[in-house]
């Protein structure tokens, strides 16, 4: 199948303002828009695009955990749909798709690294038609709306867990649909949250970022501020896993543990775009 209405997002830009100060920036709407939304019977998660120039395949990437569920016997869905937006999430239609995992799997088009909770599905190839660009879809992936303009992320524009620094900007974009918004928000819609790179631990290979994540923003894309040649730009961090909890115990007045209250930290798991650009080189 072709899509001639795409076209590809070469860059991100991240815009500053000169107003005496580097701090005062606004970030590309198309950013917001490069997030999607994955459903099945297994429930919801995010997910997003990402783009290798070097062999033109487009790529989707989640969390592992979004495809398989963490029980006993696990599970994975036989079908997904994915919802996303064109440019801009407040303005623009939506475009969905429907994808066979079954048929990602028989036909080695789905990877795993379960070690670092990532799946990745090989879901187009781009053809550059001279004029326009060509996005042919396989036999396991189908349309469900005329719209299907893709924003997605150029590999080029990561930054690797080595290079992230401490302190920086942390841009976490998904669907939180575990918040009580019903009815004030469309939950299909994604939502962004601002927060820093708290730490790193290069032996664990984890991103530790303080801005608290909710169910559903796992496998939505993480971005950080980077700064390169005298230069910003938003670059690729990597992909949420999981929340940190915090917990409380109660104990009663002899000092016997009655309950535990687990409550979202406000700190969440990154895993960093290295893991995620090592599962790519496995399909090439």
């Amino acid at each position: 199948m072709k899509n001639t209405s795409f076209r590809t997002l070469t860059t991100f830009l991240l815009l500053f303002t000169t107003l005496n100060s580097f701090s005062q920036y606004s970030i590309d709407p198309r950013i917001r828009a490069s997030s999607i939304i994955i459903q099945s019977n297994l429930g919801v998660g995010s997910g997003f695009f990402l783009q290798d120039t070097l062999t033109k395949y487009m790529y989707l990437a989640t969390a592992s955990h979004v495809l398989i569920s963490n029980t006993p016997k696990p599970q994975i869905p036989d079908t997904i749909f994915i919802t996303g937006y064109r440019e801009n999430v407040d303005t623009d239609s939506t475009f969905r798709f429907k994808i066979s995992i079954a048929d990602c799997l028989k036909t080695g088009n789905l990877l795993f690294d379960f070690n670092n909770d990532i799946a990745l599905i090989r879901f187009a190839k781009l053809v550059d038609m001279g004029t326009f660009v060509s996005t042919q879809y396989p036999p396991f992936v189908t349309k469900l709306t005329k719209e299907t303009k893709i924003e997605s992320w150029p590999v080029e524009l990561s930054v690797s867990i080595e290079d992230i620094i401490p302190g920086s900007d942390l841009f976490v974009i998904g669907f939180p649909q575990s918040l009580g918004l019903q009815g004030n928000f469309d939950m299909n819609r994604p939502l962004m949250r601002k927060g820093i790179v708290a730490g790193k631990d290069l032996k664990l290979n984890r991103i530790i970022g303080d801005g608290a994540v909710y169910f559903g923003n796992s496998g939505g894309i993480a971005v950080a501020i980077y700064f390169k040649d005298n230069k910003f730009d938003l670059r690729l961090a990597g992909l949420v896993s999981q929340y940190i909890p915090f917990d409380e115990s109660l104990f009663d007045k002899r000092g016997n543990q009655r309950s535990i209250d687990y409550r979202n930290s406000g700190y969440s798991v990154i895993i960093p775009s290295n893991s995620i650009l090592s599962l790519i080189k496995q399909f090439r």
